[in-house]
């Protein structure tokens, strides 16, 4: 991470102590079950579809285990770097370990976005705290950002990648400031 770089704002997802707390005991959980599932059960070795089923239920109880106790441990689960110089996003993922592989998105394929309350995103449904979808050409949403403080935190985010985009614009396609 590029501490010094000030083209570069990077936002967390912080999750809540008592997710938090939560996510921690049910990876740690499951991450039990993998392991007893792997090393403690006894298997005769007759039925191979049995096997199998124990074997893929094990390996999810493993990954959703992990991800969980990752999450619990570290206290965030996505980061999100905009870098305003290179006109692009990178998302990345909390491991234990380290971090994911970023998914980059360039700012030139964000089509639209929309600023929501984020009371179902984890925060109390009385604050002002929001979040931004990011939407692709198709309609869908391409990615969630946020959380902000409040809505106008929020639209000053997405005012600086349509700013970031509207610069890299060919002068025909910009839009002028003298049109009504």
């Amino acid at each position: 991470m590029r501490k010094d770089n000030p083209s570069v704002t990077t936002i967390r997802n912080h999750i809540p102590g008592s997710t938090r707390a939560i996510k921690l005991v049910s990876g740690i959980l499951l991450l039990v079950l993998a392991f007893y599932l792997i090393f403690g059960f006894s298997f005769d070795g007759e039925n191979p579809y049995l096997f199998t089923a124990v074997l893929i239920v094990a390996f999810l109880a493993f990954g959703f285990g992990w991800t969980f106790a990752s999450q619990g441990v570290m206290g965030w689960s996505r980061q999100l770097d905009f870098d305003f110089d290179k006109r692009q996003m990178r998302q990345t993922s909390a491991s234990i370990l380290g971090r994911s592989r970023p998914f980059v998105v360039p700012f030139v394929r964000i089509s639209g976005f929309n600023i929501q309350p984020a009371g179902s995103k984890g925060s109390s449904a009385d604050s002002d705290e929001a979040i931004i979808e990011m939407m692709d050409v198709n309609g869908g949403v391409l990615l969630y950002a946020g959380l902000f403080k409040s809505q106008a935190a929020a639209q000053e985010m997405v005012g600086r990648i349509r700013n970031a985009v509207a610069e890299d614009a060919d002068p025909e396609d910009r839009p002028s400031d003298h049109q009504a």
